[in-house]
């Protein structure tokens, strides 16, 4: 398919802050600033308008602003906390601004100030720092405040969990503190939350019982009572050091916890005492410093952490609807080329509608990114919603056809009548791991870096090739000596076929017959060079005989026959599955992919780089709403409208997936809109022209 000219009237995503697919991090450095180290605490505020944190400077621990698009030192000296090694945890309570440094060898610090809107500055109040002699040997510690004034913090030390509060002036204070829980490890670790607007909750890792622990108490209660203890998810291996807690104006509790294996979970306390426990969030995907946050206006859940164990280390989010622990796609967040990011950080407020905003540490540099607008905000963020319209020209009688010419998005999108639909990543585990877009031998293409790089297809009966099959690519290799799977359908004893480039560089065409026999066929000639070369693999089921062509040339040929093993399994591109695990990642690019359930290529030819088309084209829109990535209320309505006319909704029912093919485009300029009824919201407008133009094609192989 040729490239068309498409009219946008509004780029949705801010390019500074989008998560782009390119050379651009998504992520900003704060400098020179580097993160302190995060757990259970959260570092950020909002207020008048303003995203605050208060970060690790040169200056040691202070406050910053977000003015714009740049996190700035606010300049008033009181704004200077001191001391680099502090671990700050911060509430604001509407009124004042609260900051507990806890250091590991000295006493903890609880400084606080209050809000000159005037001059947007925070002033020190007097009296303060207030020393806080902690029992020793504890890790961190986590500060809140109840309904009666009083502020509340929890550590760990001597295998206990302490519980300390204050008076409400915030400057006497119980010390080191009460007891409520001991014999646990001295590596375990607690948090704590003012939650349902009259109580106060104790959450701990319990490694030596295998648990996760959690007392309460009311605000009105004598201040050394505690309820019972409530266990939480016991089992071997389940409760590891890692915990981080957030609530809703319901009194829901919600935990962030990690298993001694690196799986993230997540635990959820209702309002009557039950908790609900949720294993391995990624589904065997390792992750570590797990933070949730809640999304009140949008009734979402949002669960950050790091992605481990898969080469570059970048922080991801998930999310769930509130009440919930369903979590949706992994989606990146913030991701700096070569930097190992970790300890993620952002509020204890409720996130505004649309509104996302976190830090995280990396190369001793503070790293942020985030999306939406404040109330009362003097800067625009990023729009929350991203709309694309991309022209397809059906293809004849293929099972699959990419031309990757979106150039752009999360997912690939077939040009066959069969409208599949390819995840960047995949839908398992955490579908970070998606190639990168350039430009390919015609229009756009896919550059698969070796490093977890893959595209999945859902299990179809269409992608099933019992007898005759052509499979077909363009590819420009980047690496040698390594095995690089280009297609793959099936697993070991029952591929369907599978299309791998070799060590020396030479091309595999393999397919498993009857009881799981491999019939393999190996090019003669190899990839030796980093140019596009198109490949053609062929079994032709009447002839007898398997084929392989090299930029339209016959490499290699050999008997052949017997009907392939079909299977339920999914399709891959750029890996092949083997054990479980996926393998043989793809170093290159790969551009113009055919799947075809017959003998294309019986003579040498010349290959083309660009299907031929047949039929008129559609168009096909694409969006990606708030919180993408996440469990979305099914209910997208497409509306579009022509010069002043209303809008009119072009699908009778309402849309489960954000995608949608437009079969019939009236010829002119019209508007597409995209509305969801919850949590509601409408997509900025696209104009298109239509009917699309050609554009010449100037790239070459």
């Amino acid at each position: 398919m040729a490239p068309f000219v498409l009219i946008v009237s509004a780029r949705v995503l801010d390019a500074s802050l989008a998560l782009a697919h390119d050379e651009t991090p998504a992520g900003y450095a704060i400098g020179p600033c580097k993160g302190t180290d995060s757990k259970p605490q959260s570092k950020l505020w909002y207020q008048d308008g303003s995203w605050w944190g208060v970060l690790d400077s040169p200056d040691g621990n202070r406050i910053f602003e977000l003015d714009g698009k740049a996190w700035k030192p606010a300049p008033n000296p009181d704004a200077v906390l001191g001391s680099h090694d502090g671990r700050a945890d911060v509430v604001w309570d509407g009124k004042r601004l609260i900051v507990l440094l806890y250091h590991e060898h000295d006493p903890a610090q609880l400084f606080e100030f209050h809000y000159d809107p005037a001059a947007r500055v925070y002033a020190r109040d007097s009296g303060y720092p207030v020393a806080l002699a902690i029992a020793s040997g504890s890790e961190t510690m986590v500060l809140d405040q109840d309904s009666q004034g009083r502020l509340w913090a929890s550590y760990v030390a001597h295998k206990s969990v302490y519980v300390t509060h204050s008076e409400t002036d915030h400057q006497v204070w119980d010390l080191p503190g009460q007891v409520v829980q001991e014999g646990i490890d001295k590596d375990d670790i607690s948090s704590i939350v003012a939650f349902g607007g009259h109580s106060i909750g104790v959450f701990w890792s319990d490694q030596q019982r295998t648990e996760f622990g959690f007392r309460m108490r009311q605000d009105t209660d004598p201040v050394r009572d505690w309820h019972p203890l409530e266990s939480i998810d016991h089992g071997v291996g389940n409760a590891d050091d890692h915990i981080h807690l957030t609530t809703d104006r319901r009194g829901y509790v919600y935990a962030a916890t990690k298993d001694s294996l690196q799986h993230p979970s997540a635990q959820m306390r209702a309002p009557d005492g039950t908790w609900t426990s949720h294993h391995d969030i990624l589904q065997g995907g390792d992750a570590t410093r797990p933070i949730l946050l809640t999304a009140e206006a949008d009734g979402r859940l949002v669960l950050l952490y790091t992605r481990w164990h898969e080469g570059t280390e970048d922080i991801a989010y998930r999310v769930s609807r509130l009440g919930e622990l369903e979590f949706g796609a992994a989606m990146p967040f913030i991701s700096v080329p070569n930097i190992q990011l970790n300890d993620v950080t952002s509020t204890k407020q409720p996130l505004p509608a649309g509104c996302l905003v976190a830090v995280a540490d990396g190369d001793n540099t503070a790293w942020w990114n985030g999306w939406g607008d404040l109330p009362g905000s003097r800067h625009r963020q990023a729009e929350i919603w991203e709309l694309v319209a991309e022209p397809l020209r059906p293809v004849a009688d293929a099972a699959l056809a990419l031309d990757f010419d979106s150039g752009n998005g999360h997912e690939l999108v077939d040009t066959s009548a069969h409208r599949a639909r390819g995840a960047l990543g995949g839908p398992w585990a955490d579908d970070m791991c998606e190639p990168r877009w350039i430009a390919g031998v015609s229009g756009s293409a896919l550059r698969f870096g070796g490093g977890r790089d893959f595209v999945q297809f859902a299990a179809a009966p269409q992608f099933d090739f019992a007898a005759s099959m052509t499979l077909e690519a363009w590819v420009r290799r980047a690496s040698a000596d390594t095995k690089d799977a280009l297609l793959c359908k099936g697993t070991p004893g029952e591929r369907n076929y599978q299309v791998r480039v070799l060590k020396d560089g030479r091309i595999e065409f393999l397919r498993e017959v009857g009881t799981g026999k491999n019939h393999k066929l190996e090019a003669q000639h190899t990839l030796g060079d980093s140019l596009w070369h198109h490949v053609a693999c062929v079994y032709d089921m009447e002839g007898r005989q398997a084929r392989i062509y090299l930029d339209g040339k016959l490499d290699a040929a050999a008997p052949d026959s017997g009907n392939a093993i079909v299977n339920t399994g999914p399709l891959f591109l750029g890996a092949r599955m083997f054990e479980g695990e996926l393998h043989d990642w793809f170093h290159g690019d790969i551009d113009q992919v055919r799947l075809v359930p017959r003998v294309l290529y019986a003579a040498d030819f010349v290959p083309a780089t660009r299907f031929e088309a047949a039929g008129n084209p559609v168009l096909c829109l694409s969006w990606v709403p708030r919180y993408h990535g996440g469990q979305q209320d099914p209910g997208y309505e497409v509306l579009r409208s022509a010069g002043s006319g209303a809008p009119v909704r072009l699908n009778s029912e309402p849309l489960l997936e954000p995608i949608f093919f437009d079969f019939t485009p009236p010829v002119g300029r019209f508007v597409y809109r995209v509305r969801v009824a919850n949590p509601a919201a409408v997509s900025p407008p696209m104009v298109v022209d239509w009917p699309p133009q050609r554009q010449p094609n100037t790239s070459a192989p």
